[in-house]
Formats: C-alpha cells, sequence, structure tokens
C-alpha cells in the first residue's frame, strides 16, 4: 500500500531505510529478551505477548534484506546487510517459533530458485547445516526435538512421515485438516463468519489462508486477490 504513494526513487530509498532501521530497533529489543530466559515476543498482544507474531515480522524483514544483499553490488552495503541478517536470525532462533521456522526455509528456498545466485545459497545452506550443531542453541534444538515426542496418554497425536507430534503441533494439524474437509464441502459460497465457521475452525489464526477460505470460500479469495492486485498495480 505504501509504494502506490511513491512517485520517485528518493522516496523509496527513505521507505526502505525507515523499513531497515526499524527491523534494527526491533532486532535489539528481541536480543535485550534472551537473557531472561525466556520465548522473543512482541509487547502488543497481551501481558505474555506473541512469538509467533515477532517470527512472522522476522521472516519477513529476513527475506526483504537477503534481496537486498542478492541484489546490491556495493560491498560496503552488502556488509551492513550481513550484519542486519545476523541481527535477524539470532532473535529469530529464540522465539521458538516452529512455524516461524518452517517460513524462513519456505523463504530461503524460495530465494534459491529465484535468485541468479543460487550457488552461494546452496553454500551458505550446507554450510549452516554442517555448524548448526555447534551454532544452534541448547533451547532451539530441544524445541525442535521436542516436536516429534508424543506425550503418552494423550489421544490426538498426529503423525507425520512415521514421526509423532507432540499435542500442540498435534492440534493444529487436526484442527487445519478439519478446516480444509469443511472448505472442501462448501468451497463457492463458504459458511460465513458464523458459529459454524467458529465450530469447524476455531484456532486457525496461525493459518490465515484457510481462516479466509472456510468462511469466504471462493468470493473471498477472490477479493483478497483482486485488492492484492489493486496494490501492487
Amino acid at each position: 500500500m505504501v509504494t502506490n504513494y511513491m512517485t520517485n526513487s528518493k522516496q523509496v530509498k527513505a521507505f526502505v531505510i525507515t523499513a531497515l532501521v526499524t527491523c534494527v530497533i526491533i532486532c535489539l529489543y528481541g536480543i535485550i529478551q534472551i537473557p531472561g530466559g525466556g520465548r522473543v515476543s512482541t509487547p502488543i498482544e497481551g501481558q505474555g505477548g506473541e512469538p509467533n507474531t515477532m517470527g512472522g515480522y522476522l521472516v519477513l524483514m529476513g527475506a526483504i534484506v537477503a534481496g537486498l544483499y542478492l541484489c546490491s553490488s556495493s560491498p560496503r552495503q552488502k556488509r551492513w546487510l550481513t550484519v542486519l541478517i545476523g541481527l535477524i536470525v539470532l532473535p529469530l532462533l529464540f522465539t521458538l517459533s516452529r512455524g516461524s521456522w518452517v517460513a524462513a526455509s519456505g523463504m530461503y528456498l524460495t530465494l534459491i530458485v529465484l535468485s541468479d545466485r543460487r550457488v552461494i545459497l546452496i553454500f551458505s545452506a550446507v554450510l549452516i547445516v554442517a555448524l548448526s550443531p555447534i551454532l544452534i542453541p541448547k533451547q532451539v534444538t530441544f524445541r525442535a526435538i521436542n516436536t516429534f515426542q508424543s506425550i503418552r496418554g494423550y489421544s490426538g497425536t498426529e503423525k507425520i512421515v512415521g514421526l509423532s507430534l507432540d499435542p500442540s503441533a498435534s492440534a493444529r494439524i487436526a484442527t487445519n485438516r478439519r478446516a480444509f474437509k469443511a472448505w472442501l464441502q462448501n468451497p463457492i459460497w463458504g459458511y460465513g463468519p458464523g458459529p459454524t465457521f467458529f465450530s469447524t475452525a476455531s484456532i486457525l489464526e496461525h493459518s490465515w489462508s484457510l481462516a479466509l477460505s472456510v468462511p469466504s470460500a471462493f468470493y473471498g479469495w477472490s477479493g483478497r486477490l483482486s485488492v492484492l492486485e489493486n496494490i501492487t498495480s
């Protein structure tokens, strides 16, 4: 939406710099939280915050910063962008947000596919994987491993490729499956934002695509895509 009101390169540069400076401030705010031992989070969604929101923002900004790095021809700019990438990765890890980690992996794969400098990206990925046992904090490793540890007596355990998931991940998969089945039953009109929607998809705050598909279905997606087209045109 902001880009629709930009008329020259000076405005674009000012906007990008503002976004990057804001990102630095947010990253420092997140890093300050790390010694406290809790999950890095935002201060805007209740007393406990919301680590997933923080993680989503960092993934978004990480994509922008990585794109700027890949397109830049200035060594000086690349140095600063490299520092910023490091500032983003650290609090992102300590959000302990598995959804954000998956999103970051998808973002990185997209950069590999779309970028002409995919060799550098692939080499960096291999290097990161090789050094991960040394570099990755214990809290992050425990969080990732705990995803695939089921709880005895929990009846709703889900599995992926034969691996059992913890109750949190299992609940999300089960809810998304129910919402997807509900969408298949009414893919054109949807159910509307009433009791039917909330009974079939009550915790879809982590899956906006299904949260849109179930109540408004085809017409909701048509409206959303139309808005996106108008924003980017």
